[in-house]
């Protein structure tokens, strides 16, 4: 009798559980993230075309080194990308899409990056916002969390096995008694996790340890 009740129990917790679950809304389940990509943007790959909710796109590198996201007719010039770093003629772009399902979106994460020695000087996370393109996430807002501009810094993203989107940056620093470059270190000195706030149609972050990842209060971002 005993054993019939315990499982009873379990069952009934179980099924209790599972449908709390699918009964929250959408902002207070944890959306999962996809990436695909990468496509770089330089003076050698000028255009990449793409359609987004059925409208056809393309991604632009003019002849000033700077990244535009246009309609294809021309009639459109939404955005544009320039990396923070003087003498831009060195740079690329590497562009990935990240999307997540249930409800489907589409994001473009973008990066302004030094061709020779790989270092990071841009970052652009934009997308979608009612009827217009604008940018959720920029160095902007990560300079508000500890970003340092002047550092050589080398950023990347990654999604976890649970489909987390996790920002890293690792800067570059010469060690004590180092001289040369071939001596110099990487370190990582920001961990965020980007998150989509439902309710808010924005994107929020986490600021998380270096080590591991804990869970602590979001923050949303306001517009730039």
């Amino acid at each position: 009798m005993k054993r019939f009740y315990k499982l009873f129990l379990s069952i009934f917790l179980f099924t209790f559980c599972f449908g709390l679950y699918f009964s929250m809304p959408i902002s207070a389940q944890q959306l999962k993230f996809s990436i695909s990509g990468p496509q770089r943007m330089d003076s050698q790959h000028k255009q990449f075309n793409f359609k987004d909710n059925k409208e056809k796109l393309k991604f632009v590198y003019d002849d000033k080194f700077i990244l535009k996201l246009m309609s294809r007719d021309n009639k459109h010039d939404y955005l544009s990308f320039l990396s923070y770093r003087t003498g831009a003629g060195a740079y690329s772009y590497v562009i990935r899409t990240i999307k997540t399902n249930d409800p489907n979106r589409t994001f473009y994460e973008i990066k302004a990056v030094e061709g020779i020695r790989g270092g990071t000087f841009g970052y652009w996370l934009i997308g979608r916002y009612k009827d217009s393109w604008v940018t959720f996430i920029s160095l902007d807002h990560l300079i508000k969390l500890g970003f340092d501009p002047l550092q050589e810094n080398v950023m990347f993203s990654e999604i976890t096995p649970s489909g987390k989107l996790i920002f890293i940056n690792k800067y570059s620093y010469m060690p004590p008694g180092g001289r040369y470059g071939y001596q110099r270190r990487q370190a990582i000195n920001l961990r965020l996790e980007f998150f989509w706030d439902e309710d808010a149609q924005w994107f929020g972050m986490r600021k998380l340890p270096l080590q591991r990842i804990q869970k602590q209060t979001a923050k949303k971002l306001p517009a730039f």
